[in-house]
């Protein structure tokens, strides 16, 4: 499925004339000469690190 197809799951690399992440990051490591080598392993950190957050928030809002 398309982000497209559903607004909840767009992503700015999805919509026309926006850049695409990979092209972004790209140009990111080019201009400050950083080594993203790792990056996907620390989104995913990231997003893990979110999971118990928001399942906390959702467990909450379901309450009241």
């Amino acid at each position: 499925m398309n982000g497209l197809d559903n607004p909840v799951a767009a992503s700015p690399g999805d919509m026309p004339g926006f850049p695409p992440g990979d092209f972004l990051v790209e140009s990111y490591t080019q201009r400050c000469g950083r080594d993203l080598s790792a990056w996907a392993w620390s989104l995913g950190f990231t997003f893990g690190g979110l999971v118990p957050v928001l399942a906390e928030r959702g467990h909450h809002a379901l309450d009241s």
